[in-house]
């Protein structure tokens, strides 16, 4: 298994993470979006954001794990970015994305 962290871009340069992405063994995509998008975010942002996530929750219902994430890969570059994938040993697909979201402050 893997996992990835989508992030954005603030104006100060930091990148801010948004979601976690993790592929399971049979190429599904889970996510984990932050809730508190306008915390940091000025609205038309977080507003985008939330419209990118939800798109992206539905994509990975219907989709290849691995080719969504190699599209977000390839495309994602100015404001929302995403980091390498990086391997996760996994019992728990729900424990291991809360833990993730806890790391990386969620």
């Amino acid at each position: 298994m893997e996992f990835a962290i989508l992030q954005f871009a603030l104006d100060d340069g930091e990148l801010w993470p948004i979601a976690v992405l993790l592929l399971d063994a049979e190429d599904k995509l889970h996510l984990r979006a932050r809730a508190d998008l306008s915390a940091r975010l000025r609205p038309e942002d977080a507003r985008i954001v939330e419209l990118f996530l939800a798109d992206l929750i539905a994509d990975a219902r219907r989709s290849s794990g691995n080719v969504l994430i190699a599209t977000l890969e390839d495309r994602l570059s100015n404001a929302i970015r995403i980091t390498d994938r990086k391997p996760i040993p996994v019992t728990s697909i729900q424990e291991t994305l809360q833990a993730l979201a806890s790391k990386y402050r969620f």
